[in-house]
């Protein structure tokens, strides 16, 4: 990492056409004139990658953490089913935004403020409680307030996700995993709280249940902040700036699809190896030339079986996730909130478990993860039958079996998917295949989560 002071507006403040930092131009140049790739000096960048991975997902972890929270204050309004759809929605939108925008904006600048803002509301909306006793009111100001900090998440997704596509396949990995790791840490901070401040069910507001919801919103805050901050650092380091300006770059006629895929594997092998460099081949060196207009069809058309695979696979997990999961019950906890802990935190744990598998062992097939992606109806029509207890399926174990399985495929399938889609493209195409990814992404959340609240919530 930079031991050198770094200015905030000097960190972002890039030029349009040259894409070049103002105020240190030398050092851009040194760095893509060399012949070597830059260090990941300490392994700065992938260990940030985590961590923006992590706070990737943090609103809607959070938020769905927090479902016996929002239960005890706003009675009546079924937040297990809805909150995906008041998470996602937003999020879908902001996306939307960014899709048609983006270009008219400074990535960089983007990603930095909209984890500050996310950061502060994250801080803010557990206290909106405490000041409204109109459960009306109440639950609009909640909703108000859970649509502008899910916004700011869905410009973040956006940017993020497009900024990550252009690096090595081991941090595009690396933010996979921080997504869920996300889940897992919110789960530890959540149980945590009730250990610290168990709660009182026959108290309609129990004040330990807003001291523990405030004590894991104030920790992601401040990890939001922290993240923000050093992202701020890292665009000043020669690894991000390399591969920063590679995708820039228009590409000779000699780049396919191949030589793209061994680039990466040269880039995965050696941001492993931090004490040595690789030297690049002259006749793969990018040609400066003039960035051609990347269209997001083509990008669309050349790698839509990924796309459509990572839609197909958060709409399932979010159709079931939390409400069909939390319906199918664990009998054998008793304490009903430990009982919703619990099994969000089985379901986070496995996803991450899973989408670390990926990052080891990543199919190299889109068919074969589409089909697989195809067979996890299986674990839908198994969470109705558990959750509506009909005959052999009503048993705890089945259901714990099927929030495991279900998960696990969830993560893994996932990340292969994202994987896949982030090797396929040119250099110059990989930022917008990036955000094609976290668009398919959130429409698959978004229609899983409106599944949930306008069909699954139906039968119970």
């Amino acid at each position: 990492m930079e031991k050198e002071a770094v200015n905030f507006s000097e960190s972002l403040n890039t030029n349009d056409e040259t894409h070049e930092f103002k105020n240190d131009p030398e050092r851009v140049s040194k760095v893509i004139d060399s012949d070597e790739i830059p260090a990941d000096s300490l392994k700065f960048n992938y260990f940030l990658f985590l961590l923006m991975g992590i706070v990737l997902v943090l609103p809607l972890n959070s938020l769905i953490q927090a479902i016996s929270f929002f239960e005890s204050n706003l009675p009546g309004r079924d937040i297990e089913f809805i909150v995906g759809t008041l998470t996602n929605g937003p999020v879908f939108l902001g996306q939307v935004m960014m899709l048609l925008i983006g270009k008219c904006l400074n990535t960089k600048m983007t990603i930095v403020l909209s984890l500050y803002g996310m950061s502060v509301m994250s801080f803010a909306i557990p206290f909106i409680t405490e000041y409204i006793n109109n459960t009306d009111a109440l639950f609009y100001i909640v909703l108000a307030s859970i649509f502008i900090f899910c916004l700011f998440t869905g410009f973040y997704q956006s940017s993020g996700r497009g900024f990550n596509a252009i690096f090595p396949k081991t941090m595009v990995a690396s933010f996979s995993n921080g997504t869920g790791l996300s889940g897992i840490l919110v789960g530890v901070l959540r149980a945590m709280a009730l250990g610290v401040f168990p709660v009182d069910e026959t108290l309609p507001r129990d004040p330990n249940m807003f001291a523990g919801t405030k004590l894991y919103f104030g920790i992601s805050a401040g990890l939001l902040f922290v993240c923000a901050t050093l992202t701020i650092f890292s665009f000043r380091t020669g690894y991000n700036i390399y591969y920063y300006q590679q995708s820039l770059k228009k590409k000779s006629n000699k780049d396919t699809k191949e030589e793209r895929q061994t680039m990466i594997q040269s880039a995965k092998t050696f941001a492993m190896t931090p004490d040595n460099t690789i030297v690049r081949d002259k006749d793969d060196e990018a040609i400066d030339g003039e960035e051609e207009k990347v269209s997001v069809i083509k990008i669309h058309n050349s790698d839509w079986l990924n796309f459509w695979g990572i839609f197909l696979n958060f709409s399932m997990q979010f159709a079931i996730f939390p409400g069909l999961f939390i319906h199918g019950d664990i009998t054998f906890i008793h304490d009903y909130h430990w009982r919703i802990w619990f099994i969000i935190f089985i379901s986070v744990f496995f996803d991450a478990v899973g989408r670390v598998a990926a990052g080891f062992i990543t199919l190299k097939s889109p068919i074969i993860a589409f089909i697989l992606t195809l067979c996890r109806t299986l674990g839908i029509v198994v969470g109705f039958l558990t959750a509506l207890e009909v005959g052999f399926f009503r048993n705890d174990y089945i259901n714990l079996a099927n929030i495991i399985i279900s998960s696990f495929a969830f993560g893994y399938l996932g990340t292969c998917h994202i994987i896949m889609a982030c090797m396929a493209p040119k250099p110059h195409e990989m930022e917008a295949a990036g955000k094609m990814i976290a668009f398919f992404l959130q429409i698959g959340l978004l229609i899983g989560s409106l599944v949930s609240t306008f069909v699954v919530a139906r039968f119970f």
